[in-house]
């Protein structure tokens, strides 16, 4: 079973609790591809200057309008996939971090 095969299967977050039992793997890939579908630059604040930002995967500047605008990276609660399953971010690293770490 692959991950486009498994997505037929998942309706509810009820849904992917049962399969990542019997398809830990499986499911945690498609998690993965999933949340990295959902992620998008996200205004977080309007800076001073250029250098009092943050800057690294996670994070970048953006000048907009004359502004220097701080942006993140953080899964879109509009996304399709956090639409349909209500999940938040922090679910989502949590089920991912426990289907890896063993913890079913």
């Amino acid at each position: 079973m692959n991950t486009e095969i498994i997505e037929q299967y998942l309706h509810t977050k009820n849904d992917i609790k049962n399969l990542s039992t019997k398809h830990p793997y499986i499911v945690c890939e498609y998690l993965k591809n999933e949340y990295k579908k959902s992620l998008s630059w996200q205004e977080t604040g309007i800076l001073d200057k250029k250098t009092s930002g943050i800057e690294d995967e996670t994070h970048k500047i953006e000048k907009k309008d004359g502004n220097y605008i701080q942006l993140e990276l953080k899964m879109n609660p509009k996304a399709p996939f956090c639409t349909k399953f209500g999940y938040s971010e922090k679910e989502i690293k949590e089920i991912i971090k426990n289907i890896e770490t063993g913890i079913v």
